[in-house]
């Protein structure tokens, strides 16, 4: 939407679609953390767009962006609070999976013959293999809460280094992995919000190089 206000040359329209999706990223990221991915996408490609229409901007346009991108950037972190509600999240899902198997695998992994992806069946049947097993479930909740914590202290040392790749932490069982993939949302999660703050910061510079040129003429 923001490319296609520029591209008509609707200037007006396109900052405010520019400060609506920073707007709503501060909403979806008090929701839950799918809902966070879902505002970090919209952040990315808003300002991404709006940066390739960057010497089309007024000297407004660049008081206005500067403006947005210095308070999105000291507020809060919004993935912190994220991270408490996964937590209450995996653990009501560990417990469904521990004593209603059958309900976890309809509600999470349900059965689409149609448009069913392949990673999606295979995590299925490697756990309907063990559904009625349940020593083997209390071996795969364990496993899988220690994958948890690992995740949940990776978290921060990559946020204060996102230059640094989350590691990768598969488990090589391959049916503790089909459990961890579907309880733990993937390490892409952390990337996404890291991606997001550094996009922002981008946007600020371009910003401020747009406003150099109004005043002096020159980048």
């Amino acid at each position: 939407q923001v490319q296609l206000h520029y591209a008509m040359g609707r200037h007006t329209e396109a900052a405010r679609a520019v400060e609506d999706g920073m707007r709503l990223d501060s909403v979806t990221c008090s929701a839950c953390l799918l809902a966070g991915l879902v505002g970090a996408t919209i952040v990315n490609f808003s300002l991404i767009g709006a940066m390739r229409y960057q010497k089309a901007w007024s000297a407004l346009d660049c008081e206005r962006y500067l403006r947005l991108s210095r308070e999105w950037l000291a507020a809060p972190d919004p993935f912190a609070p994220l991270l408490s509600g996964e937590r209450v999240f995996f653990a009501e899902v560990l417990t469904l999976f521990e004593k209603e198997p059958q309900k976890f695998l309809t509600e999470l992994l349900p059965s689409d013959d149609d448009e069913e992806e392949e990673d999606q069946r295979l995590r299925r049947e490697r756990l309907e293999a063990i559904a009625d097993d349940t020593t083997a479930r209390a071996r795969l909740a364990r496993g899988a809460q220690a994958a948890f914590d690992q995740w949940m202290r990776d978290i921060p040392v990559f946020l204060n280094d996102p230059a640094r790749p989350m590691p990768s932490r598969k488990p090589s069982d391959q049916t503790l992995a089909a459990l961890v993939d579907t309880v733990i949302v993937s390490s892409n999660a952390t990337t996404r919000f890291a991606s997001t703050r550094v996009v922002i910061q981008l946007f600020g510079v371009h910003a401020a190089l747009q406003r150099h040129w109004w005043e002096k003429g020159a980048y």
